[in-house]
């Protein structure tokens, strides 16, 4: 029966990171969210009649999520970010600390074959994109010859890697493994040709704590390492590259703090920064869908409720401390605070998976939890299965999706005004940069309408 609970839960981990050749994983694909969810539903079934103890503040966070997500204005935004976090944070109530020798090698193979794909992405498959791609965004990251495999984007990939190496390393300080010592320097190479500076700095502090606590003299090498380090990334990146990087960053992280500055007590709803960041955006800065920081994203999208969400999750994390996990999980929440990962379910369920075993550590040998806490958990993560669940039967109409059918309507019944008006909301939310037929429209339809 272990072995077979064991199964199901590598299965839901591969449904949500994207069996590699086969599929890619930013998102969880609807033909693989169904399954997924079945597994999580009879993992959660089989806790329940085990009356196991829930981990601290899980159900509190996951119930101000879906709270968010019910009250904020676009349904479509905000289920789909509470989707990806319930399908994610669903490992936290599968794993068990048995569970942490079979996952880690599981782990430590997939990276074998993700690197074997990613070679084959070099060499045939990237030459065919870079005559057919024509999104700027999309040829920069080609053109930079930034690896990420089926994981989407260069820098959900490093993260991938930065789980594997930390805890690749850890296992060949521990026990030895020429397996693991190859994976350390695989998976270090790989995490170098995604040019990911955050990782790769997460990454090297990470190295430097684990030598000072493993092996005290090693640790002071590796200190002072950091300048031929630094030197070497800043030689695979560029000067060029990395300064565009850290500008894009910075320039995120002042529109995100500018949104939360104008709603300052509940923020502008759940993953709602998307629609308002063509408004906020810094001249010159990038076009992006998110703040790349989770405590940004969550002052700018929920304001205040945001900030007490950040410090119900630094919480978490702190109680994990006594557990030989608190380094890996501390390195991903810096990674999630730095690149905004954390909803992005491929990675973010590692976080989610290796706290519960670490949890799962600290709460063995507690006796069962009471009739009334399981029935309030049972309560909360039920109704949270069910928003998730018909969400993705009859999604929501996004925002644009929307107006743009009320648009139509207005040509068709020659609704002039109503159409100027949602002429003008539209305009509110697109780029001139990136979208310049919406704004030319806008344009066209106020001389109209003044006229």
């Amino acid at each position: 029966m272990n072995e077979l609970s064991r199964i199901i839960k590598l299965l839901y981990l591969s449904l949500l990171m994207g069996i590699p050749f086969v599929t890619g994983s930013l998102f969880v694909e609807p033909v693989m969210a169904y399954p997924a969810l079945v597994i999580l539903g009879f993992g959660l079934v089989l806790r329940f009649l085990k009356r196991e103890p829930f981990p601290p503040l899980a159900g509190g966070i996951l119930f101000v999520f879906w709270s968010a997500a019910l009250f904020s204005p676009e349904k479509a935004l905000s289920f789909e970010t509470l989707s990806a976090l319930f399908f994610s944070m669903g490992a936290l109530f599968l794993f068990e600390k048995e569970d942490e020798n079979i996952l880690i090698p599981f782990l430590a193979g997939y990276s074998f074959l993700m690197a074997l794909y990613v070679g084959f992405q070099y060499l045939f498959i990237y030459p065919q994109l870079m005559a057919e791609v024509s999104d700027p965004a999309q040829l920069a990251i080609l053109k930079g010859e930034r690896f990420f495999g089926t994981f989407a984007l260069p820098n959900i990939y490093s993260l991938f890697l930065l789980v594997v190496v930390i805890l690749s390393l850890q296992r060949v300080l521990a026990k030895g493994g020429k397996l693991y010592l190859l994976s350390v320097f695989l998976n270090g190479a790989m995490l170098l040709l995604t040019r990911s500076f955050i990782a790769a700095v997460i990454l090297y502090a990470a190295v430097v704590v684990i030598f000072f606590q493993k092996k005290g003299k090693y640790g002071w090498i590796a200190l002072g390492s950091a300048l031929p380090a630094g030197a070497l990334f800043v030689l695979l990146r560029g000067w060029e590259s990395l300064g565009h990087s850290l500008f894009f960053r910075l320039s995120n992280y002042i529109s995100a703090f500018n949104i939360y500055r104008d709603h300052p007590l509940a923020g502008v709803g759940l993953n709602h920064f998307d629609l308002f960041y063509p408004v906020y955006r810094i001249p010159g800065a990038n076009y992006v869908h998110n703040a790349h920081s989770l405590p940004l994203q969550l002052m700018a999208d929920l304001g205040g409720i945001g900030i007490l969400l950040f410090i119900l999750m630094a919480v978490f994390l702190w109680k994990t401390r006594k557990s030989s996990l608190f380094l890996l999980l501390a390195a991903v929440m810096l990674h999630f605070s730095f690149d905004l990962t954390f909803y992005i379910p491929s990675v973010a369920v590692l976080f989610w998976a290796f706290a519960g075993i670490a949890l799962n550590r600290r709460v063995a040998e507690v006796k069962k939890d009471s009739v009334l806490r399981i029935a309030g958990h049972v309560m909360i993560l039920t109704t949270v299965l069910m928003t998730v669940l018909c969400s993705l039967i009859r999604p929501p109409l996004h925002p644009f999706e929307r107006i743009t059918r009320e648009l139509q309507a207005d040509i068709q019944q020659k609704r002039l005004y109503s159409h100027f008006i949602h002429m003008s909301r539209l305009n509110l939310w697109a780029d001139p940069e990136e979208n310049p037929r919406v704004r030319a429209q806008y344009e066209a339809y106020k001389e109209i309408w003044q006229k």
